[in-house]
């Protein structure tokens, strides 16, 4: 899991570029409601896959998806520690020279992709 101290000690060590998955939950869709998280959507389908804490979920237990998660439950899946990419943002605007790839995944699958994806480019061109 990519976390805001992870970066910032690889950045304090040279690591000045990082290549990123992002992804967005269920809920992730009203005009001031897109939550992105940072995380490439198989590999935490991996890491998931018997979480006790989405055993309740009936989308979950039906496809396995993170794209079908509500933000809630990717947060109690993660134990809150995935991050934001408004988090992952904020911190590359503290640390000079750092360089972002991002990925945003879900594009041809999920019919709010185009959405999201302007959301983030007008995020990023904000910061």
């Amino acid at each position: 899991v990519v976390t805001e101290a992870r970066i910032a000690e690889l950045h304090r060590l040279g690591v000045r570029g990082f290549d990123l998955d992002l992804f967005f939950p269920l809920d992730s869709a009203g005009a001031g409601s897109r939550s992105l998280y940072v995380g490439h959507p198989r590999r935490l389908r991996q890491a998931w896959a018997r979480s006790p804490a989405l055993a309740t979920s009936r989308e979950w237990r039906r496809n396995k998806s993170v794209f079908g998660l509500t933000s809630a439950e990717v947060l109690r899946a993660s134990g809150g520690a995935l991050l934001s990419a408004d988090a992952l943002l904020a911190l590359a605007s503290r640390l000079p020279g750092l360089t972002l790839a991002l990925d945003l995944k879900g594009g041809g699958q999920q019919p709010r992709y185009g959405a999201h994806l302007l959301y983030l480019a007008r995020q990023v061109a904000y910061r």
